[in-house]
Formats: C-alpha cells, structure tokens, sequence
C-alpha cells in the first residue's frame, strides 16, 4: 500500500505524507488493531519561528510544554492540526 503521497517539510525535504487512516488499514493488514492516535509537536514544533525559545535545561518550562502537548495531541481538534502523530496499535492473538 502506498502512501497518500510526499510533500516538501519545513526543511526543504521531501516527507511522506501518510494518513491516520491509510496507517492504520496498512497495520490492520499485518494483524494489528489500531487502539488510538495522538498528534504530535503542536506547538513545540513552531516556536522557533515564533521567535519564542524553550530553555531544555529549565525544567518547569519543559514540564509545562510537555503537558501541553500531551493534552492537545490526545483531543479533537487539536490532534488533526498536528503534522506528525503516532500511532498506537495492539497485535491481536496469534
């Protein structure tokens, strides 16, 4: 199966262009259920083109970005905004 097709990322690079859907028909076919999915790098993944700097050795700073993330990556609408996600599947019994 292939995937929904390629587009040009942020860094200039072509990436592939997956969908939940397509992911979880192709895991589907090697005897995997889909259990959920979650987006991720909502906002992290824009800050430096905000301007906006996290400090990785300030620890309440990434805690509290972190939270942030997990939640939003876990609920509509805000996981479908997501350019990335994981997906989270359970291979069922052989």
């Amino acid at each position: 199966m292939a995937c929904s097709g390629t587009w040009i990322g942020l860094l200039g690079v072509p990436t592939r262009a997956d969908t939940v859907e397509e992911l979880s028909e192709l895991v589907r076919s090697r005897g995997v259920e889909p259990v959920r999915w979650y987006g991720v790098w909502l906002f992290v993944d824009w800050l430096d083109f905000s301007g906006a700097q996290l400090d990785p050795n300030d620890s309440k700073q990434v805690e509290a970005a972190a939270a942030v993330e997990l939640e939003a990556g876990r609920r509509d609408p805000y996981r479908q905004l997501n350019r990335v996600f994981h997906l989270v599947g359970r291979r069922g019994p052989s």
